[in-house]
């Protein structure tokens, strides 16, 4: 299947949907604890367009990557045949919700693990990192 094909029958995991979703069913003050706050699909397509447009750029690493929609953005604007990505998370309900949601996304590259980016040192890799309040 490709990515358009994908893009297609999937449109609602290429937006805001799985976020509102989540939010929906897991309470804001047990998000709130753990800074758990989602950037709207618009904003993270905003963002994406300076990750994709650095053409060195071949893995992408989001530090609190949560059901992963700067990921979701770039494969919609670009596609995921150059990109390796990889993400961190706290939380391994939202990571295995991320899972869940990535794996509708054909030949995409992932790596989600549960880690603390705060915590395991700098990375030469390009970092994707969104601090915005709901």
């Amino acid at each position: 299947m490709s990515i358009q094909t994908t893009i297609n029958k999937n449109k609602d995991i290429f937006s805001d949907e799985p976020e509102m979703e989540y939010s929906l069913l897991n309470p804001y003050d047990e998000r709130k604890k753990i800074g758990q706050l989602f950037t709207p699909f618009p904003i993270a397509e905003f963002m994406s367009e300076w990750i994709i447009g650095n053409v060195n750029c071949e893995t992408i690493l989001d530090p609190a990557v949560g059901l992963g929609i700067f990921f979701r953005a770039i494969v919609l604007k670009k596609g995921c045949e150059r990109y390796r990505f990889i993400g961190y998370d706290i939380d391994e309900k939202i990571l295995n919700c991320a899972k869940d949601i990535i794996d509708n996304i054909p030949d995409i590259k992932v790596n989600l693990e549960k880690k603390n980016y705060l915590t395991i040192g700098r990375t030469n890799m390009m970092v994707l990192v969104a601090i915005l309040r709901i």
